[in-house]
């Protein structure tokens, strides 16, 4: 059980660490009249709680009626806007007061698996009705991955925007998996992977396993690579899922995206959990090092023809990386060199010290 002090101190850095985020809020909450809209983007069940009770809390907003539509508990929502309205019919109307609404749970509505989740759709063909329907500011919850999707398939919508608060998540990572949202995992396979050729094609593209030439390409990297992972984990992939939400982790890090970070250990918890806590076997045949103009170097242990265990070390190419990891993923014996280059190899339980020596001087990295 966590403690009052550790729940109050939590809060206190949370409120701390985004002081702008809620100075800009509170102006939007403020100073918006009718329909105004706005996103809050934000990681954590817990820290929307800490974001909501402090809004609540603050004396300059007791002329405003904070209103909170949740969907989360929903079984199906594809028509939005409908009901908001039918939640507003419920709603007292607070003598001199303004009503600000804040619309949360949408998360398992705007999923991966479909490409134009029908939630989203019908946002974006019905806009013009909120307007008319929905005359209070009105504010959406979500966290990062999913407030993406929204602008992405809902862009005429989310071109009406007048503010999005971005609060940055102060959760530290080992509670992270458990504060945050179940994801699931269970989709169409001929779906899943029509989505992974196309995002498979993306991160070619944008060279994500190789050096992305932008800014604005290594954001994408992130995004598409996390994707790709949890899409492969749909299908029981787990080698190439465990390979692309690393490589996604990579990105999160160097452009301290929290949230993202938060999506990602999320996604690898659950994988921990279906592979086991021994991911010794599993480690060794996931990506360790690029090397040259995209080379992927392996570090695989296996069983020779002979049926002794053995090290290779295989440099594959970009193109090649899925062909030989499906291949992996089959049934009986591949021959390595079909796929790629075995640079080193040897018998035993690990590397041997020529190896490793080996290993270090050409290629740069420790084993």
């Amino acid at each position: 059980m966590v403690s009052k002090s550790t729940i109050e101190s939590r809060s206190q850095e949370f409120i701390e660490a985004n002081l702008q985020e809620f100075a800009g809020l509170s102006a939007f909450i403020q100073l918006s009249e009718n329909f105004t809209l706005g996103f809050i983007e934000i990681s954590f069940a817990s820290e929307e709680k800490i974001l909501i009770e402090k809004l609540k809390g603050d004396p300059k907003f007791k002329d405003i009626q904070f209103t909170l539509f949740n969907f989360s508990n929903d079984r199906e929502l594809n028509f939005l806007l409908d009901e908001i309205i039918n939640k507003l019919k419920f709603i007292l109307p607070e003598e001199d007061k303004k009503l600000v609404i804040f619309v949360q749970g949408l998360e398992k509505f705007i999923h991966d698996n479909e490409d134009y989740p029908p939630i989203l759709q019908n946002l974006n063909f019905v806009r013009n009705a909120y307007r008319e329907k929905v005359p209070h500011p009105i504010l959406f919850v979500l966290p990062t991955h999913y407030l993406n999707r929204l602008a992405q398939f809902a862009p005429d919508f989310w071109d009406w925007r007048s503010g999005v608060f971005q609060f940055q998540s102060t959760t530290p990572a080992e509670k992270q998996i458990l504060e945050s949202s179940p994801v699931s995992f269970v989709a169409n396979s001929a779906e899943v992977a029509g989505k992974i050729d196309r995002l498979e094609q993306s991160c070619n593209e944008f060279h994500c396993f190789q050096e992305p030439a932008s800014t604005s390409a290594k954001n994408n990297c992130g995004d598409i690579l996390y994707q790709l992972g949890s899409a492969y984990l749909q299908q029981n992939k787990f080698k190439h899922a465990k390979q692309y939400l690393d490589k996604s982790l990579e990105f999160a890090q160097a452009r301290n995206d929290r949230n993202l970070q938060a999506d990602i250990r999320k996604a690898l918890s659950h994988l921990n959990k279906l592979v086991g806590s021994d991911f010794s076997t599993f480690i060794d045949r996931i990506l360790i090092k690029k090397h040259g103009l995209g080379t992927i170097i392996h570090k695989l242990k296996a069983k020779d023809s002979t049926g002794r265990w053995a090290y290779y070390f295989v440099a594959v190419p970009p193109y090649g990386e899925k062909k030989f990891l499906d291949a992996l993923d089959s049934a009986g014996q591949i021959d390595l060199e079909d796929y790629g280059r075995v640079i080193a190899s040897c018998y035993g339980e690990s590397p041997s010290e020529t190896i490793k020596k080996f290993l270090k001087e050409e290629y740069g990295f420790n084993v």
